[in-house]
């Protein structure tokens, strides 16, 4: 249980610690801490960042720096000198190399993993474990984007950024060869005998190829004595993506006991240049301890094996340190311990010395550039030195107290970034224009230095803000140095810098000037608003008030310089205090403030009393200051400061209106909105497309709102927004009644229906019965049939107009009339019955008669029967015992 916990928290450590990794490599951009110079340089940017500054890398353009220091990070800067980003690399940083423009930024660290950044800071490529051992040198071919590495082991390893291909490999120990009488070994494992990777260099640039010098041990006997010997061994190599091609060995055979302290290689397109710088202090003959040689290999193949002696040499005071020449193939710069820079012209294998200087201190970097040759050197004092291809010095100065410990001149802009032990890092413009160094200090009297007087120095285009004492690196020319004091005085002097320069001002030439305080009193809000006056109140801290009142007009005071406090009033604004200090004409703008009110409004109309959410919009010089809307009774507030407005109101179905207001107190007001009018157009016609002639009543809100008439069936109605009732009459037709929303429509198309009227219709026979079921048809305007009820009646409401009627039933003869609709009309009709009809009526008094006879006396019969019957039921019980009859 103890070891899952132990676990656990391991895993969450490292888990924190990769997180913060990541975070830091993907940091925001931030503002490196800036440091005062130890010279003041215009157009230049003085930084420092964490540890010691390794190697410097500046961009083609000079646009951007690529840094890496001895803690392990690495960093894009920008030319204003802003971190674009900045990484940190495990274990710190052992070499960095940026391409031509800093699009891509190679950098292997010591724990052996090489990454490659875009200038952006995102990672491109990142390879771990990039090699057996630490590196001892990196050579990025960016034109072919490869990177080549050489550990302490002797491997030499290829790779392709962004292609995980793999990577080539080769070792360069334990090499050998043997001819008659001549034979070369090189040890396997001691890393002291080869340097690093020199790359081979042209007009055009990088070639893709390059060397790494070998000591071997040479055996020769060539001449019948044996000799031997150790001599540079210069291995060449061509890399093309992971293949590494061995191309042939150089052996610098005049270079015997010497050890190489800087190489440099130039194809010229015809033959292979070499420049060596060698040092052999164990040498009797002082002139030949340290040496410059240069080699020439015209001809060469593959695999080959060449000795070769130099074609021209220099002897040095001491040893070298660097040896570079320029991209033009036409310079050669070398700085040695002995404080001194070389300068050698090369032209058609002839070699000329142009001119030596001595920097003082001993040369700790190089940089050149061809057009013009420019070469910059930092010593270990911390002094940069430049000079020009004739061997002007255009200007040194001290940038550091610390060792210049890398340093790089951009081809375009002219820009120059130096590195320093300490971890500072400047960065110049204008870096090749002749300079001079300028002290200028404010003495008194006795001629102690009077500190903080202003400083202003003008002149080659440039104008300098500084105080006394101050060192500055300026361009070669004329200037105008103002030297002023707010309690002694001012004074001005001209000056030509040719040469370095220390300028002690007397304070005593120095007078104590007036000057005009002009105020520009306005509103805050514009400038173009200004108070017809204010008053103006000022107290010098030498005792001098004034109090007076000024305008636009006459807006200026003479004072004396000091430092004084102004209080400005003015009616509707509040009390403005500033202090000035007068040392110069000084305009002295006073934005005042104004004073707010309270405007108070009431929106309505005479449509409705009060119009609610009406937008109310507040402008002041053309801006819109404020807006709102207004409440259900049509009220809006707004508090503005003093000045003159316009009132925008604008509410839906009501014109817009702008109304001017001037601001100066407490406002209420009163605005009454027209209403926006809209035409109903409405079309009036019949039920068959008549156009009708009438009149129309118009209700709004339940109450009788307008009357009018209409004509050829057409209507066009001014109406403000509302909900409506249209009433249309015409006499004849029914009356159309119809509901709408004005806008939401605005026309109407009204179909009147005519006027109906009762149609009664009885149907009796030829004696009057009623008759059921007669089928009535009508035809005219309205076409129907219909049958008669029970009691023979038919009743419709039909439209005026002329119709026909016709009446039909089985067993009588229809019969057809034609009616004029103009009212309620009631018409009997009579059917005549057809001869079946009547013979059916009367078939049984037919029969009756014939056979009555038989009839007549059988009735008689009953009758008599029945008679006799009825009178015996009446004699009573008491008759019947009276007449003997027993019960």
């Amino acid at each position: 249980m103890e070891n899952r916990s132990v676990n656990i928290h391991l895993y969450m450590f490292v888990c924190i610690v990769l997180v913060l990794t990541i975070a830091s490599m993907y940091m925001p951009r931030y503002r490196a801490e800036y440091v005062t110079p130890i010279i003041s340089i215009p157009k230049s940017i003085y930084t420092k960042i964490d540890g010691s500054i390794t190697s410097i890398d500046i961009a083609y353009d000079g646009s951007h720096i690529a840094v890496a220091s001895d803690t392990g990070y690495l960093y894009l800067l920008g030319y204003d000198g802003r971190i674009l980003w900045k990484t940190p690399m495990r274990a710190g940083i052992s070499h960095m190399q940026g391409s031509i423009n800093l699009e891509y930024i190679v950098a292997v660290s010591k724990a052996m993993e090489l990454t490659v950044y875009s200038y952006n800071g995102s990672l491109v490529d990142y390879r771990h474990r990039c090699s057996r051992a630490q590196t001892r040198s990196l050579l990025y071919l960016y034109d072919r984007s490869i990177v080549v590495l050489l550990d302490e082991l002797g491997w030499i390893y290829s790779y392709a950024i962004g292609r995980p291909e793999g990577r080539g490999e080769e070792w360069i120990l334990g090499y050998s060869y043997t001819v008659k009488g001549y034979s070369l070994s090189i040890a396997r494992f001691d890393p002291s005998i080869f340097t690093e990777i020199y790359p081979s260099k042209s007009s055009q640039g990088l070639t893709g190829e390059a060397a790494i010098a070998i000591y071997a041990r040479i055996s020769d006997n060539r001449t019948g004595v044996l000799s031997i010997y150790d001599a540079p061994l210069l291995r060449f190599y061509r890399f093309t993506d992971t293949i590494i091609e061995n191309l042939f060995q150089v052996v610098l055979d005049d270079m015997r006991g010497y050890r190489l302290d800087s190489l440099e290689l130039y194809d010229t397109g015809f033959s292979k240049l070499i420049l060596a710088a060698g040092s052999n202090p164990a040498n009797p003959d002082p002139k030949a301890r340290y040496l410059i040689r240069v080699y020439e290999l015209s001809e060469y193949k593959l695999s080959g094996f060449y000795t070769i002696r130099s074609f021209w040499s220099y002897s040095l005071g001491g040893r070298c340190v660097a040896v570079r020449m320029d991209s033009s193939g036409r310079y050669i710069a070398v700085v040695s311990e002995d404080y001194q820079l070389y300068l050698f012209g090369i032209s058609a294998h002839i070699v000329n010395y142009l001119w030596s200087i001595s920097l003082g201190y001993t040369p700790s970097c190089i940089a050149l550039e061809s057009i013009p040759l420019t070469i910059a050197v930092g010593v270990s004092d911390g002094w940069v030195y430049m000079i020009d291809e004739v061997g002007d010095l255009l200007w040194r100065s001290p940038l550091s107290l610390s060792k210049a410990t890398s340093i790089d001149l951009s081809n375009l802009g002219y820009r120059l970034a130096v590195g320093f032990s300490d971890g500072s890092l400047a960065i110049l413009s204008d870096a090749r224009l002749k300079k001079r160094i300028l002290d200028v200090s404010l003495t008194d009297p006795t001629g102690v230095s009077i500190t903080g007087a202003n400083l202003t120095i003008a002149g080659m285009g440039m104008e300098i803000y500084t105080t006394t004492p101050s060192r500055l690196l300026l361009p070669v020319g004329s200037y105008t140095i103002v030297v002023d004091h707010i309690d002694i005085g001012k004074a001005s002097i001209d000056i030509r810098l040719a040469s370095d320069l220390c300028l002690e001002v007397d304070s005593r030439i120095l007078v104590q000037p007036m000057y005009p305080l002009i105020f520009n009193v306005y509103d805050e809000r514009s400038i173009d608003i200004k108070p017809e006056s204010y008053r103006v109140e000022v107290e010098g801290r030498l005792g001098f008030n004034v109090s007076t009142t000024l305008t636009p007009v006459n807006p200026i005071l003479v004072l004396p310089r000091d430092t004084y406090n102004v209080k400005v009033y003015a009616d509707h604004y509040k009390s403005y205090n500033a202090t000035v200090r007068l040392t110069s004409s000084v305009n002295l703008s006073i934005p005042l403030t104004p004073e707010y009110y309270r405007l108070a409004l009431t929106v309505g109309s005479w449509l409705d009393e009060f119009i609610g959410r009406a937008s109310v919009e507040l402008w002041w010089m053309d801006k819109l200051y404020g807006y709102t809307y207004t409440s259900a009774r049509g009220e809006a507030v707004f508090t503005a400061p003093y000045g003159d407005y316009i009132l925008k109101i604008q509410a839906n179905h009501y014109n817009p209106k702008a109304i001017p207001i001037r601001l100066t107190d407490d406002t209420v007001t009163i605005i009454s909105l027209d209403p926006t009018i809209y035409t109903l157009t409405a079309s009036i016609k019949g039920y068959d497309g008549t156009p009708l002639f009438g009149s129309v009543r118009i209700y709004r809100a339940g109450k009788l709102y307008s009357e009018a008439s209409f004509t050829d069936g057409l209507l066009r109605a001014p109406l403000p927004y509302g909900s409506y009732r249209f009433e249309f009459i015409s006499s004849g037709w029914r009356r159309y009644s119809v509901d709408l929303v004005i806008p939401d429509k605005l026309s109407l198309e009204a179909i009147l229906q005519p006027e109906t009227y009762t149609l009664t219709i009885t149907v009796v026979d030829d004696v009057d019965k009623p008759l059921e079921g007669a089928r009535i048809t009508i035809s005219g305007p309205e076409s129907l049939a219909s049958y008669t009820d029970s009691y023979g009646i038919f009743r419709r409401e039909l439209i005026r107009g002329r119709y026909t009627v016709t009446v039909s039933m089985d067993g009588y003869k229809p019969t057809t009339t034609y009616i004029d609709l103009s009212e309620s009309k009631q018409i009997l009709l009579r059917l005549q019955p057809e001869f079946i009809t009547i013979l059916w009526r009367y078939l049984p008094y037919i029969l009756l008669l014939a056979v009555i006879p038989i009839g007549s006396l059988l009735t008689i019969i009953f009758y008599l029967r029945r008679r006799r019957m009825r009178e015996l039921e009446e004699v009573s019980e008491e008759e019947l015992r009276e007449l003997g009859v027993g019960s």
